[in-house]
């Protein structure tokens, strides 16, 4: 039986993006979507494919793996 998608996770990590999403004017976002790439902040039908794998059966051999869902941010200023 595979270990719980709990048990794989050495270590929860937070979302930057997290902070994006509580508290913020127009102004703010559109602050924040200048800096990524794609001009956006990511819908929820953009992640929960990323969650709704990493909680199944299918990534059960997946370990210490980091996948980066943020528009292309994290490359850079562009």
């Amino acid at each position: 039986m595979a270990a719980s998608p709990a048990a794989r996770c050495a270590k929860p990590m937070a979302s930057r993006a997290a902070s994006y999403t509580t508290g913020w004017g127009t102004t703010d976002r559109r602050a924040f979507e200048t800096r990524v790439p794609l001009g956006r902040v990511a819908d929820t039908d953009e992640i929960k494919g990323l969650a709704l794998f990493l909680a199944s059966e299918a990534s059960s051999f997946v370990t210490g793996a980091q996948v980066v869902i943020d528009g292309g941010a994290s490359l850079g200023a562009v």
